[in-house]
């Protein structure tokens, strides 16, 4: 038996490193040592920790594009403060299924 229908990644931004440390520990994942260095370089600037969180979100959703995924899901409590521009952060765009 297989799998017989459609697997869709759901991806989740970091909006908040001290969550994101306990949620992985409460469910065995691990975070890329790259992403963790980021993050806690960010300090206490939460808009920078949301910047760097979005743009990592971001690049995996290319990513699994690129591999030949059909789509995925963002997974966000509240997707128009993640993916909103800002002066910082102009307006990202993926080519792909992501809702």
């Amino acid at each position: 038996m297989g799998v017989t229908v459609p697997v869709i990644a759901g991806i989740m931004p970091v909006t908040d490193l001290e969550q994101i440390k306990r949620f992985t520990l409460m469910c065995g994942a691990s975070l890329p040592a790259g992403l963790v260095s980021q993050l806690e370089s960010a300090g206490s600037d939460k808009e920078r920790v949301v910047e760097i969180g979005v743009n990592h979100a971001f690049n995996q959703c290319r990513e699994l594009l690129a591999q030949g995924a059909p789509g995925g899901r963002w997974a966000s409590k509240c997707i128009k403060a993640v993916v909103l521009p800002t002066p910082r952060k102009p307006v990202m765009r993926l080519t792909g299924v992501f809702i």
